[in-house]
């Protein structure tokens, strides 16, 4: 009977622990992502200094990415932005700034009308 009470007690003490680790990982992934976005901006200005002319100061360090990978918002405060906001700022953007938005959109927040006015400009673009 023991052991049946002690299985039972270590199932429940999993279940609290997964649990735990479900309620931990948003902050985790929002850390990791914040860390990322820091290090290349550290980066950047590293370079900037070591070698100005080099570096084009007019581009964002953007990564397409896979769910196990994190990406850099595509422009500066991307993520407080409105969609109305980025609509509105897509027609002065290159092709590969439009594709860079789209992506992250898919992968974040999924706005549809952010997505299809991506979809758009794309397309006008070419």
């Amino acid at each position: 009977m023991t052991s049946t009470a002690s299985l039972s007690e270590m199932a429940t003490k999993a279940e609290a622990y997964l649990a735990e680790l479900r309620r931990q990982a948003p902050a985790a992934r929002m850390i990791g992502e914040f860390a990322v976005k820091k290090g290349i901006e550290t980066v950047m200005q590293r370079l900037q200094t070591v070698a100005p002319s080099s570096v084009r100061s007019d581009v964002k360090p953007t990564t397409v990415v896979t769910d196990s990978q994190i990406q850099v918002e595509p422009l500066d405060n991307y993520d407080t932005l409105t969609a109305r906001q980025i609509i509105e700022t897509l027609g002065t953007l290159t092709s590969a700034q439009l594709q860079s938005i789209l992506d992250y959109e898919i992968l974040h927040r999924n706005r549809v009308t952010v997505a299809q006015a991506c979809r758009r400009a794309l397309k006008d673009s070419i």
